[in-house]
C-alpha cells in the first residue's frame, strides 16, 4: 500500500488499484502474479514478474527494465542511492542496478 497526493495505491496479485476521491482506478495485469509497489520521491515503481520494472507516468505504467532477474523473481525491494542509481534486491540473491545516466541494467549475483 502506497499513499501519494493523487490517491492510495494497492498492489495485488492481479494488478494495481488506486483509490482517490471515492473512486477506484484499476490497472489489471494479464498474469496473476505478485506485484510490489515502490514509492521513490515523485516516482512510483511497480515490480511485476513477467513484465519487469515499471514506472507510473501520468496514468500509464511504462516499462523501465526487463532484466531477466526481474522477470523471474517475485519478491523484491528497491532503494535509490545518492548518485541516483536505483538498486533492486531480489529474493534469488541478485541485485539489479539501474543507473540514472545509463539505459542499461547492471546485474550482480550475491553469494
Amino acid at each position: 500500500i502506497v499513499e501519494r497526493p493523487d490517491g492510495i495505491y494497492f498492489g495485488t496479485g492481479r494488478g494495481v488499484l488506486r483509490w482517490s476521491d471515492g473512486k477506484v482506478r484499476a490497472w489489471p495485469m494479464e498474469e496473476a502474479r505478485m506485484t510490489t509497489l515502490f514509492p521513490d520521491g515523485a516516482h512510483l515503481y511497480l515490480h511485476h514478474p513477467g513484465k519487469g520494472l515499471l514506472e507510473l507516468v501520468g496514468d500509464d505504467w511504462r516499462i523501465v527494465s526487463t532484466a531477466p532477474e526481474l522477470l523471474r523473481n517475485q519478491r523484491s525491494w528497491l532503494a535509490r542511492l545518492s548518485d541516483g542509481t536505483v538498486v533492486i534486491g531480489l529474493l534469488a540473491f541478485a541485485i539489479v542496478k539501474r543507473s540514472a545516466l545509463a539505459s542499461h541494467d547492471i546485474t550482480s549475483r550475491v553469494a
